[in-house]
């Protein structure tokens, strides 16, 4: 079993947006940093526009992409688990996102 608040980095590039619940991978992904941990990753997001609307109804159809969520939604996740110095940083269809856990 690994404590909470074990390593100092966590590192999801490419990835929330696979998860079926992704509020629960965040969560778990929050859990695992020490504070001053950092959490820094990137995903597609439901909210980058509906030039990529295509590529995510495509992605979820072939089994590749889970729910996903909004950068507000996102967001309300990091703040409520605690992490602060939050960025999201919206380049086409991807969200690059880092926080670090007070």
């Amino acid at each position: 079993m690994q404590l909470p608040g074990f390593v100092e980095l966590v590192v999801s590039f490419t990835g929330l947006h696979c998860f079926p619940e992704p509020h629960r991978a965040v969560t778990e992904m929050v859990r695992v940093l020490r504070r001053g941990g950092v959490l820094t990753g990137s995903a597609v997001l439901n909210d980058t526009g509906r030039r990529y609307a295509p590529m995510r109804q495509i992605g979820r159809a072939a089994g590749l992409l889970g729910p996903g969520c909004t950068g507000a939604e996102l967001r309300t996740w990091l703040e409520g688990l605690g992490m602060t110095d939050l960025t999201l940083r919206n380049s086409g269809a991807i969200c690059y996102f880092r926080g670090v856990r007070s």
